[in-house]
């Protein structure tokens, strides 16, 4: 029995504009993509903190095609910087 195939063409682009500020980033980023013949767009920003060393904060929010969410992120890295 042979199963059937989905093919689907998708397209997308985007555009981020990000830029730091002292132990702070601030970044947006707008997202327009295509799947079969359905047009979406995105906007993400996002503001992350670097207090010291390896240790990363930061607040995303998203909001994509009526959709909205947000998280909160504290990241310790083990890589040395």
């Amino acid at each position: 029995m042979e199963g059937e195939r989905y093919t689907s063409e998708i397209r997308g682009s985007y555009l981020l504009v990000s830029r730091r500020f002292g132990k702070l980033r601030a970044t947006l980023r707008g997202d327009a993509f295509q799947v079969d013949l359905i047009h979406r767009h995105a906007v993400t920003a996002a503001l992350f903190w670097y207090p010291r060393g390896n240790v990363r904060a930061g607040i995303e929010a998203i909001s994509a095609t009526g959709q909205k969410r947000a998280s909160v992120e504290l990241r310790y890295s083990f890589a040395h910087r």
